[in-house]
């Protein structure tokens, strides 16, 4: 990494996120569960079986494909400011352990994270607020929720059985970290959409201003300051 680390100004915002946590509908708390459902969807329209383009045929593949139960985050942050606050709330996701069942330091971590979702959300009042999201409203997950039959060109939108990654048979543990920081100081330099699609968290807007004005990558693209 080779951009200058950042500096506690740059991380601070005046809310302190004090707790979180991650619950499917009557489950445990903290635990979440994936497994495999078989789906069907149109395999022409990623491979090429050399197709009479005028012939009409759709190529449909059945497998067994990664799944999750939808969960709902719970956030609980204090706001320390003197007034209200538009908060954009940034959660990522990266295993704790490496394959030798090691901890991971923060060095080795940056490689790991991967964004779970970006979200703005209403106002903050003063002192102690709860911010609470679907998993299924992730600002990385594709919009189309049809049938995958029917498959819609999404972008780079991930799918939406795929926000969770696989874990192993007896659990893996995972560390979730989350952001929080003022949604009217981060919008972007020549203004920007306030709800943009979803897959511009990885490609940005074709023709317009890319809609954060933290940049891609944020926040495990640079090295963490040196405490004093």
């Amino acid at each position: 990494m080779t951009q200058p680390p950042y500096t506690p100004d740059q991380l601070s915002v005046d809310v302190e996120v004090m707790e979180v946590a991650v619950q499917e509908d009557n489950g445990t708390l903290n635990d979440l569960h994936t497994f495999f459902t078989e789906d069907t969807f149109v395999a022409s329209h990623g491979m090429d079986f050399h197709l009479d383009p005028e012939s009409n045929i759709t190529v449909l593949y059945t497998s067994d494909f990664l799944n999750h139960t939808d969960f709902t985050y719970n956030i609980t942050v204090n706001n320390t400011k003197s007034g209200f606050m538009k908060p954009k709330v940034r959660i990522f996701l990266a295993p704790k352990y490496d394959e030798n069942g090691l901890p991971l330091t923060y060095a080795s971590l940056l490689q790991y994270w991967s964004r779970w979702t970006c979200s703005k959300q209403t106002r903050l009042n003063l002192a102690y607020s709860t911010i609470t999201r679907r998993s299924s409203d992730s600002s990385i997950l594709s919009a189309y929720t049809g049938n995958n039959a029917n498959f819609s060109f999404s972008g780079c939108s991930f799918p939406r059985h795929l926000l969770l990654p696989r874990g192993k048979p007896d659990g893996m543990t995972f560390r979730l970290f989350v952001m929080v920081t003022d949604a009217d100081e981060d919008r972007a330099f020549g203004g920007g959409e306030d709800d943009p699609p979803s897959f511009c968290t990885f490609c940005g807007i074709p023709g317009a201003p890319y809609p954060d004005r933290w940049p891609m990558g944020t926040l495990w693209r640079e090295r963490a300051c040196t405490p004093k």
